[in-house]
């Protein structure tokens, strides 16, 4: 079939097939709603007003903390910590334009793969992925208010800390630090022992063992150096 939009069309597609499905079954559960179909260890801990929607996968030793949203299509492996408020496989901000010129909205169906020891902070959103799954891996830690959008990849043990925004297909490689309020245009990776400082606008990708710093981000040598020729600019 030829289209003048293909992802549109697609798009208009799934979005028809999504909505004749039959509704989810839930079961209340100590003032939580979970689906029925949804798949939790016995040893999960589960706080009041949480939901917990279908297809989702929780494992053992994990806790999940009052407030908690975890959408569809949603895997979360073992020893995390959910944190208040969260927002875990929700629509991810996608969206192309119908003939019309209007925004018609991308649907989100990969939803969130999260490892073992990981830990979402209060009030952060983990985006769906599009096809394919966002991915958190292992020991990776979240701080509260971030936003890590879908399709993103965030690496083993990995520390991403207040106020984050990372922008949808961004890859974050094992052992980084992305300091508070920073900003991550989307589509780039950044590398392996990375450190990204505080309120960097990080626009290109990063190479492994970097400290980035600045709006646009620099390497911390090259911030130095302009540093030293701005101040003898000035003095001169």
């Amino acid at each position: 079939i030829f289209v003048n939009n293909p992802r549109y069309e697609y798009a208009r597609l799934v979005d028809f097939i999504v909505s004749e499905e039959e509704e989810d079954k839930y079961k209340e559960v100590f003032g939580s709603y979970i689906a029925e179909n949804s798949h939790i260890d016995p040893s999960v801990k589960i706080e009041p007003g949480v939901f917990i929607g279908p297809n989702v996968t929780i494992g053992r030793g994990t806790r999940i903390l009052s407030g908690a949203k975890i959408k569809g299509n949603v895997k979360i492996g073992e020893n995390c910590i959910i944190r208040e408020n969260c927002v875990i496989g929700g629509y991810g901000f996608g969206f192309d334009k119908d003939y019309e010129g209007k925004n018609f909205r991308l649907p989100h169906l990969g939803g969130v793969l999260i490892g073992n020891n990981v830990e979402i902070g209060a009030i952060t959103t983990v985006c769906s992925g599009t096809i394919n799954p966002t991915i958190i891996e292992d020991y990776a830690k979240v701080d509260d208010h971030v936003h890590i959008a879908h399709n993103v990849v965030i690496g083993e043990n990995s520390i991403v800390t207040a106020c984050a925004e990372i922008s949808g297909s961004c890859i974050i490689g094992k052992n980084s630090w992305i300091a508070p309020n920073t900003s991550i245009i989307n589509g780039i990776k950044i590398g392996e022992n990375v450190t990204i400082g505080m309120g960097s606008v990080v626009t290109k990708s990063v190479e492994d063992n970097k400290v980035m710093v600045g709006a646009p981000a620099e390497t911390l040598e090259d911030a130095k150096r302009f540093k030293k020729i701005k101040e003898k600019m000035i003095k001169e």
